[in-house]
């Protein structure tokens, strides 16, 4: 009992007002001596929006290429895990970039001029991106008018926090990524020196050393072009402009199950949610 009210009873409701598109909080204060008081006050709540890219440039490339097209399993991971999400077909059309807080790009390798320009002022503008394997690392305009010189990973290495533009395929992986720092939001739920062991390592890999960025994991791999393995980063976080970028170095959808928490901790990090 204190200052004349005795056991007070506080009950919170949490609801959305569709008509004013606002989320309130409900809450009712009763006490033995009172009439129940019923008070409710508008809140914000920061909602994350995610961007699933499968440009319609990368599409063509695969086809041609007979790779085939890349399965749903982003979508259904991003569905069971509750992120509010939608597709992006093209890079190239800034007016739907603005819908979203956060772009997850995977294995899109082949992009456009405009799209990688796009998507370079998307993060430089605050927005969010995580990609899973190598990103923009073929120049789809030169690719779809027939050159033999279609390397695009000088467009796009800094925006991963590369130092240089080196891009190799992986032909084989040794145990996994292992751990080397934990203090970062994304492998926080991780411990330092740990292996995760991967089913699969292929893809493409960025090996020249990290500039702009931290690394959080690192992998050691068997690329084309080189003997024995060689040591590159797996998982490196860091800014661009005023956004962020967390770039997983292989094909991280093959080994989805082993990384899941730190692909939802990069979305949410990215995101600013914080």
């Amino acid at each position: 009992e204190k200052d004349g009210f005795k056991d007070v009873k506080i009950k919170l409701e949490c609801r959305e007002d569709v008509s004013e598109h606002k989320d309130t909080v409900m809450y009712t204060l009763e006490g033995g001596n009172s009439q129940p008081e019923t008070l409710v006050r508008s809140i914000a709540f920061r909602y994350l929006k995610v961007g699933l890219v499968s440009d319609s440039h990368n599409l063509e490339y695969l086809k041609r290429e007979g790779s085939g097209i890349k399965s749903d399993m982003l979508s259904g991971w991003l569905k069971v895990n509750r992120f509010d999400f939608g597709f992006v077909s093209d890079l190239g059309n800034a007016s739907v970039l603005c819908d979203f807080d956060v772009l997850l790009v995977s294995d899109q390798y082949a992009l456009s001029g405009v799209g990688v320009a796009y998507l370079r002022q998307f993060v430089k503008g605050g927005g969010g991106l995580v990609a899973l394997d190598a990103v923009g690392v073929v120049d789809a305009d030169a690719y779809l008018a027939g050159k033999t010189e279609v390397d695009g990973a000088k467009r796009i290495f800094d925006l991963l926090g590369y130092s240089k533009p080196g891009v190799a395929k992986i032909e084989k992986g040794l145990k996994g990524l292992r751990v080397v720092e934990n203090m970062h939001a994304v492998t926080k739920l991780q411990k330092k020196g740990a292996i995760v062991k991967l089913a699969m390592q292929s893809g493409f890999a960025f090996v020249d050393s990290v500039a702009k960025g931290m690394v959080l994991a690192d992998q050691r791999i068997s690329v084309a072009g080189r003997s024995g393995f060689v040591g590159a980063a797996a998982v490196v976080a860091g800014g661009f402009g005023g956004g962020r970028v967390v770039h997983f170095n292989f094909d991280a959808e093959k080994t989805l199950a082993q990384i899941s928490l730190m692909v939802e901790q990069a979305l949410i990090w990215t995101g600013k949610i914080e």
